[in-house]
């Protein structure tokens, strides 16, 4: 029974943690700095970012909204920042300035 358990609750953690990056994000920048948004990212995605402090004061040249996936929506609002974002872990994102 124990063993079961276990098994099960490994299951939807996985299931889980693969559906936090499979689902649409929805981020509104209008007037927030990129740290902000990226805090919003990584509410629903699941996501944790890895960046110099410095970039967190990096203006987004973007403005509205988006929604799509987390490839789409990153993209879209580092646009024109010259940050580029990598995927280290399904779970861990880095960026950095060209």
């Amino acid at each position: 029974m124990k063993k079961t358990f276990f098994i099960l609750l490994c299951l939807m953690t996985f299931v889980w943690g693969a559906s936090a990056q499979t689902g649409n994000i929805s981020v509104d920048v209008t007037g927030k700095k990129l740290e902000t948004v990226l805090d919003e990212i990584s509410a629903q995605s699941g996501v944790v970012f890895s960046y110099e402090l410095k970039l967190s004061d990096v203006k987004i040249t973007v403005s509205g909204k988006k929604s799509g996936s987390l490839k789409q929506v990153l993209d879209w609002v580092l646009s024109g920042t010259g940050i580029k974002w990598k995927e280290i872990t399904s779970e861990r994102i880095a960026l950095s300035k060209d």
